[in-house]
């Protein structure tokens, strides 16, 4: 029997203890996290995320929809198969964001981010990015990405 270890960078960044880890970089925005599929419900990572982005938003808030009881954005499948009822998946996930007053949605899922944006109506101003793609911005913005190397 072959046994497989799965990480993602969540859980690599808590088994550096995470806690103790202080990025160079915050935000004032607030920000929500809404629990991808794959990495919540079919992984069970649900924390992680949730305190590497307190580390750099203090201002976070969550969604009252969350972890186990998250919607999903409609995404992955559905959009294939049902791409309007997709839409609407989206929309009303989106709509949790707006409840809570979020300016900032971070996600893990590149597929979330994908659909996120294709659902977002015009009026709705808060911004869709990976933590990732979030942390780049942030670093680039206070000119540090330069001092830490990243490309």
């Amino acid at each position: 029997m072959v046994k497989v270890q799965r990480n993602n960078y969540f859980e690599t960044l808590s088994l550096c203890s995470l806690k103790d880890f202080e990025l160079i970089v915050k935000t004032d925005n607030q920000i929500t996290y809404p629990d991808p599929c794959d990495l919540g419900r079919h992984c069970g990572i649900y924390e992680e995320p949730r305190e590497t982005t307190r580390k750099i938003a203090p201002n976070f808030v969550e969604m009252r929809l969350n972890r186990g009881e998250a919607l999903c954005c409609g995404g992955g499948g559905v959009r294939r198969a049902f791409f309007k009822n997709s839409i609407k998946m989206a929309r009303k996930r989106l709509a949790g964001v707006e409840e809570v007053g979020a300016e900032v949605l971070l996600t893990e899922c590149n597929s979330c981010v994908h659909h996120f944006n294709n659902a977002k109506l015009r009026a709705q101003k808060f911004q869709i990015y990976t933590t990732i793609q979030f942390l780049k911005q942030l670093l680039e913005q206070t000119g540090e990405i330069s001092r830490v190397g990243v490309e």
